[in-house]
C-alpha cells in the first residue's frame, strides 16, 4: 500500500453496535455515535485521510433496501469525488446480507468494504475502533482493488458473496463457511490469500419505492408443507417468491415437497436452498420425492452456494432488473453458481 499525502478514505455510518453505548439504566445498548465519534483520529497514524457522513442511525435489524441505496450513492459520489475506497459501518446481525446487496450493484474498481462491532463503544473489549482501523487500511489498500464488496472483522478481508455471521456473540463472528478469507491484516501489513473465481457484472439498482415481497421458508422435521401452502391459498397476500430452506442441501419432505411444486406450478417464483451454515446446494445427489432433482423437475430453482438470506436478496434485484420466467431461472443458477 502507497500512502501518499492525497490517500482518502470516505467513512459512512448506518449505525449497529459500533455506533452504540450502554445507558445508565442497564437496559441494554442503543445507538447514540455518529461518524466522527467512531473515526476520531484512527486513520491518522496510517497516513490516511478520512471523509465522513452520517447515513443512517439503526440496530441493523431495522435496515431497509432504501437506505443501502443512499448508501450505494454515497460510495459511488465519494469514489467519483476521488476516494481510494469507501468504509461503511453497520450492525453485524444484517450485515452479510446488507454487503450482498450492494456487491450486487458496486460499479467501482474501488473497495467497499463493510465492518462493525460485535461490544458497544463504552465497555470494556470494544472491538469497533480496531475494526475501523483495518477497515480503512485495507480501502487504501491497492491489492483490493477490484474485488468488489468486501467485509473486514477481526483481522479478516471477506468476500460479500461468501462471508457470514457464524456466531452470535463472538467478536470473531464473520467467516466464509467452506472457503476461507480473502486477506488477512496484521500491524504491518495487509495480505491477500485468495482471489474468488467468479465475477459478473453489476446489476441496476432497484427501484427504492418499490415493494418486492419475498419470504423465507424453513424445512422441518415432519414438515406437513402448511407454511408453504399458505402462500398458494387465494386471499393470501401476493408474493413476487418465496426461498426455502431445505434440509441438508435443500431438500423437503413428500408432504412439503408437492406444496412447493403446485405454487410454483401457478407461476411463482420458488428457489430452494441448503439449511447448513457450511456446504452448497445440490442438484441431483438423490431421487426421491422431496430430493433436489425431484425439485428441480418441478419447476423449483436451486440456491447453489448462496444462504437463504442471500438467495432472496438476489432474488429481489433480479426480479427488479426485469428478468422473469426461465430468464429469471437461468440468471438465479449462474450467479448462485448452482
Amino acid at each position: 500500500m502507497a500512502i501518499t499525502s492525497k490517500t482518502v478514505v470516505a467513512v459512512g455510518a448506518l449505525g449497529g453496535t459500533i455506533a452504540m453505548t450502554t445507558n445508565t439504566d442497564d437496559e441494554g445498548a442503543i445507538p447514540t455515535q455518529g461518524v466522527e465519534s467512531q473515526t476520531g483520529d484512527l486513520a491518522e497514524k496510517y497516513g490516511i485521510s478520512t471523509r465522513t457522513r452520517d447515513i443512517a442511525l439503526v440496530g441493523s435489524p431495522s435496515m431497509t433496501i432504501p437506505t443501502l441505496l443512499d448508501a450505494l450513492d454515497f460510495a459511488r459520489h465519494e469514489v467519483d469525488d476521488g476516494a481510494c475506497g469507501v468504509v461503511l459501518t453497520h450492525g453485524s446481525d444484517t450485515m452479510a446480507e446488507a454487503a450482498f446487496f450492494l456487491s450486487l450493484l458496486w460499479d467501482r474498481e474501488e473497495p467497499l468494504i463493510f465492518t462493525g462491532a460485535m461490544r458497544p463503544s463504552d465497555v470494556a473489549g470494544s472491538d469497533g475502533p480496531g475494526n475501523l482501523a483495518g477497515a480503512i487500511r485495507c480501502a487504501a489498500e491497492s491489492s483490493l482493488r477490484g474485488l468488489g464488496t468486501l467485509i473486514y472483522f477481526a483481522d479478516h478481508v471477506h468476500s460479500a458473496t461468501l462471508c457470514e455471521k457464524t456466531d452470535s456473540t463472538w467478536v470473531n463472528a464473520f467467516t466464509s463457511p467452506g472457503w476461507g478469507p480473502l486477506a488477512r491484516v496484521d500491524a504491518e501489513s495487509v495480505t491477500k490469500v485468495l482471489t474468488p473465481a467468479f465475477h459478473f457484472p453489476p446489476l441496476p439498482a432497484p427501484d427504492r419505492n418499490v415493494q418486492v415481497r419475498i419470504p423465507v421458508i424453513t424445512a422441518t422435521l415432519d414438515d406437513d408443507g402448511c407454511a408453504i401452502e399458505a402462500f398458494a391459498t387465494q386471499g393470501t397476500p401476493q408474493v413476487e417468491a418465496i426461498v426455502i430452506a431445505g434440509a441438508g442441501a435443500g431438500r423437503l419432505s413428500e408432504r412439503a415437497a408437492k406444496s412447493a411444486k403446485r405454487l410454483a406450478s401457478q407461476g411463482t417464483v420458488v428457489a430452494f436452498v441448503r439449511k447448513p451454515v457450511h456446504g452448497v446446494t445440490t442438484t441431483g445427489s438423490y431421487a426421491y420425492p422431496g430430493s433436489e432433482s425431484d425439485l428441480i423437475e418441478g419447476g423449483l430453482i436451486p440456491g447453489g452456494l448462496l444462504s437463504p438470506e442471500k438467495t432472496r436478496i438476489l432474488l429481489h434485484v433480479l426480479i427488479q432488473a426485469g428478468y422473469h420466467g426461465e430468464s429469471l431461472a437461468h440468471e438465479l443458477r449462474r450467479r448462485c453458481l448452482a
